[in-house]
């Protein structure tokens, strides 16, 4: 019978503010302060790394040069920026868009939009519910605009699914003069 040893393995272990901007590739690091697991995987591996660039000032309680395994400990922050990665869109005057989303059969998505020439000026905003059933997506839109007419200018309109490639298409009509930009966030989940 072959005989078997077991080995230690430890991992980089300390305070948050003591772990290194980039960890060696592949090495893992454990916060014993706040609890949070990261892999190294630096700028400069091969090939181009999925962290270049990123700072404090720029991804604010990031990882920096590490990837983080996400746990219970991991701050909401951060979670929430890996979670709700929002979509955005530029909408012409007197136009319309299609876009298409990676989507599960219940969507629910919130959006803003800008006028695209100010970049600043808030439009309108609001949330869309969609729902695939029978093949047929149900739509509904609540809006809250500052139009001195009440009237929103962004429409949500001819929603389609397809379940072979789990997109969801839905254009974006501007009925208003100016071209606007709309930002938006989802969520959803498969009919149970």
């Amino acid at each position: 019978m072959a005989q078997k040893e077991i080995a230690l393995m430890q991992v980089r272990m300390g305070k948050q503010r003591d772990l290194p901007l980039a960890l060696e590739k592949g090495q893992i690091g454990f916060s014993t302060d706040v609890g949070r697991v990261f892999i190294g995987l630096p700028s400069s591996s091969e090939p181009s790394s999925i962290v270049a660039g990123r700072t404090w000032d720029n991804s604010p309680n990031s990882g920096k040069e590490n990837v983080e395994i996400l746990t219970e400990f991991t701050p909401w922050s951060v979670i929430n920026e890996l979670v709700n990665k929002p979509y955005k869109t530029t909408v012409p005057a007197n136009g319309s868009v299609t876009v298409n989303v990676q989507s599960t059969s219940r969507v629910f998505l919130e959006y803003v939009g800008f006028s695209t020439a100010t970049g600043s000026t808030l439009l309108e905003s609001g949330s869309v519910q969609l729902v695939v059933q029978d093949g047929t997506v149900l739509i509904a839109q609540q809006n809250n605009t500052n139009q001195p007419e009440g009237l929103a200018v962004i429409e949500f309109e001819d929603p389609a699914f397809d379940t072979g490639t789990e997109r969801m298409a839905i254009t974006l009509s501007n009925d208003s003069d100016e071209a606007f930009t709309v930002e938006f966030i989802l969520r959803g989940w498969d009919a149970l």
